[in-house]
């Protein structure tokens, strides 16, 4: 396969710099279902309030924030309720599930009927059989950071996750965390776009019939974004 000479990066093409004007400092790791779990809010009530507006209009998906983002986080309303008097009364947070999803290939072809048990900080959380797609997707706790996914029952065929570590695709840290994800790289991401970096993409836009030229372009973050799923 064929990879043209990569040119130096083309400064014109912007990158994801941190936005918001809220009171919360985004943390690496840290997405709307996680902040909403930690502060007894719902992920709707945080992302659709006007004061994360811009957010929400830059960055698509409260699942991957950029850190330095700036978030607003909206008081907590406790509702008056009417209730018998002494008698006790138990209530329950209840808790909104972030979703996990991953699409598995082996030489370009999805992986299907694959056995796989999903461990999330240490404790076993979901179990199955991809689909004729290679696909996983499950529900998996809002603050969960760190997990193993074991494949075919083989403790050796393992992946290990970070959850809520994903940059915007518009980073050079997202476009890099997604190629290592997709396959097309192997180093962790740098930040630095680089030699592999361009080799990767250039494999990436010829796989997906765009036109290959090595840069980070619009029509190549879409087109990541999409294969990726995020």
């Amino acid at each position: 396969m064929h990879v043209p000479e990569i040119g130096p990066l083309n400064r014109n093409i912007h990158f994801a710099e941190p936005l918001g004007s809220g009171d919360y400092i985004v943390q690496s790791g840290d997405s709307i279902h996680s902040l909403a779990d930690e502060f007894g809010l719902s992920p709707d009530k945080i992302w659709d309030h006007a004061n994360n507006s811009e957010l929400k209009t830059n960055r698509d998906n409260g699942g991957v924030l950029y850190p330095g983002d700036k978030l607003f986080l909206p008081p907590k309303e406790s509702a008056p309720m009417d209730k018998p008097a002494e008698k006790r009364h138990r209530f329950r947070r209840k808790g909104v599930p972030a979703k996990f999803r991953i699409q598995l290939f082996t030489d370009d072809k999805p992986r299907e009927n694959l056995p796989w048990i999903l461990l999330v900080d240490g404790k076993q959380t979901a179990s199955g059989t991809t689909g004729g797609d290679g696909v996983i997707e499950t529900a998996i706790p809002p603050r969960a950071r760190f997990g193993l996914l074991k494949l075919n029952n083989d403790h050796e065929d393992t992946l290990e996750l970070q959850f809520g570590h994903l940059d915007p695709v518009d980073s050079m840290t997202g476009i890099q965390a997604r190629l290592v994800n997709l396959g097309y790289m192997h180093e962790d991401p740098s930040g630095t776009y680089d030699a592999e970096t361009g080799a990767a993409i250039s494999l990436f836009q010829q796989d997906n019939e765009l036109e290959v030229t090595g840069q980070p372009d619009k029509a190549f973050t879409d087109k990541l974004e999409e294969i990726h799923g995020s």
